[in-house]
């Protein structure tokens, strides 16, 4: 690998040749060999056949990410580079060699292409499609995005994650908004198979050592549980979550401890996102809510089961669009075919104007006096026809409101019926879906306490009821 150079012996700015492995640097310019060290690419380096380095894109403990210029094919790349150190981390290689095969493997229109993979001076590294474009975490930084147009975009991605599972068996094990790209031509990109598996191949059970490979955020309750027997409902539930931030702006379950969200994706009910969100669809938060079932035998069996849900709430979407630009249209019609008669009649009555004598001024007047009454009755015929469908909705309101709350109280007795029956366990869940259906206000801050109270003796008993076991 060649990087700029300013060397000590002949004291050029040159080029020199770098060899990770050795930690060592030899000068073009002199030849002289000296010890050196990099923990990143700098910029202007040439990796490999002609990928010169642009700029660092991201890095994480895994890897470091890269926009480099491929010199022989005239076009920007990504290149995914393995950083110092990790060569000697056997697990670390394994995982990164994996990423190199199953990235081979795959061909979608939504998933970023493979272009290929080498080795340089001891430095390893993947060669990706390049798309410029802003990430869905990018987006989500800034709020909630419209609902109408995350679905589709979203749908395009469980189709990806579809044919990966459907075609190769791969699991992605990591779906999260920074591996989701708004590309700036308007498709939408699967990015990083980092930690993707294919379950049927033993040889490559890597994360079967006694801890647990995700982002806890978006982890499914499978994987934090370490469970092997991992299928496409876990990436589901993954999906399901970026789908829950996408429109709400907030992930289901954060806490600055790690081990806390894992604990509370596995037992906590997630606020649906309507109440997160107003401008949510019903059926858009029943369809996270499925995919967000703690046990996963009820959640979608398969991606075509999830996928069909988003092709008809995309379709209810669709239709909305076309009806509102037509009824704008109408409108606007409508707006100027009168406002052209208002013209139309002011002009004939400045030509008429002078033409006009006493008695029929007189006349007019009369029956503009009786058009006033008219429009005084047809406002309180209105009034008349409109109060009591407004005292009947407000009714409704007050009705539906009362039978929440009704509903809220039975929940609450449930959940001290359960303590009572010593049923500790099935009692904290109950007082935490009490919690989150919760409304907020002050009218409500004496009952949430006192449910929180009732919550922590319950937590206590079920700790002791488990330790007796």
């Amino acid at each position: 690998m060649l990087i700029p150079y300013q060397c000590p012996t002949c004291n050029e700015s040159t080029e020199a040749n770098y060899f990770a492995d050795q930690q060592q640097v030899v000068c073009k310019r002199c030849g002289k060999k000296a010890t050196y060290q990099l923990d990143s690419l700098p910029k202007g380096a040439v990796l490999g056949n002609g990928y010169k380095i642009l700029n660092k894109l991201d890095e994480s403990s895994q890897s470091q990410l890269y926009l480099a210029y491929q010199e022989a094919m005239d076009r920007k790349v990504v290149l995914k580079v393995l950083p110092p150190g990790f060569v000697d981390n056997s697990e670390a290689f394994q995982r990164f060699q994996r990423e190199i095969k199953v990235a081979a493997s795959i061909q979608h229109p939504n998933i970023l292409a493979a272009y290929g993979a080498g080795e340089d001076g001891g430095v390893y590294f993947l060669i990706r499609q390049y798309k410029p474009g802003k990430t869905l975490e990018e987006l989500i930084s800034k709020g909630a995005l419209p609902e109408k147009e995350v679905i589709p975009r979203m749908l395009k991605i469980a189709e990806a994650l579809q044919y990966a599972w459907e075609e190769h068996h791969i699991l992605h094990r990591n779906i999260k908004p920074e591996n989701i790209l708004f590309a700036d031509d308007g498709s939408t990109m699967l990015c990083d198979l980092g930690i993707a598996k294919p379950v049927d191949k033993t040889d490559m059970q890597i994360t079967q050592m006694g801890f647990t490979v995700g982002t806890p955020e978006y982890m499914s309750p499978e994987q934090v549980k370490g469970m092997t027997d991992l299928d496409c409902r876990s990436d589901i539930y993954s999906f399901c979550i970026v789908l829950y931030q996408a429109l709400t702006g907030t992930v289901p379950f954060s806490d600055r401890s790690p081990m806390v969200v894992m604990e509370k994706q596995l037992n906590e009910i997630p606020i649906p996102a309507q109440f997160r969100n107003p401008n949510v669809s019903t059926k858009a938060s029943e369809l996270i809510d499925k995919g967000l079932r703690k046990d996963r035998s009820e959640r979608f069996g398969s991606w075509e089961e999830l996928i069909t849900a988003l092709k008809s709430l995309d379709k209810d979407h669709r239709k909305e669009r076309p009806a509102n630009k037509e009824a704008h249209k109408a409108g606007k019609r409508k707006d100027h075919g009168q406002h052209g008669k208002a013209l139309a009649n002011r002009k004939n009555v400045a030509r008429a104007a002078p033409q006009v004598n006493r008695q029929e001024v007189e006349r007019i007047a009369e029956e503009m006096l009786g058009a006033k009454y008219r429009r005084d009755r047809l406002i309180l015929y209105a009034m008349a026809v409109i109060l009591p469908f407004a005292m009947i909705l407000g009714g409704y309101l007050f009705i539906s409101r009362n039978n929440r709350m009704q509903q809220l109280r039975s929940l609450h007795e449930e959940a001290r019926q359960m303590v009572e029956e010593k049923k500790y366990s099935r009692a904290v869940e109950k007082y935490r879906e009490l919690l989150q259906a919760l409304p907020d206000g002050k009218s409500n801050d004496e009952w949430r306490e006192q449910v929180n109270q009732e919550l922590q003796q319950a937590k206590i008993q079920d700790i002791m009821q488990t330790l007796a076991l």
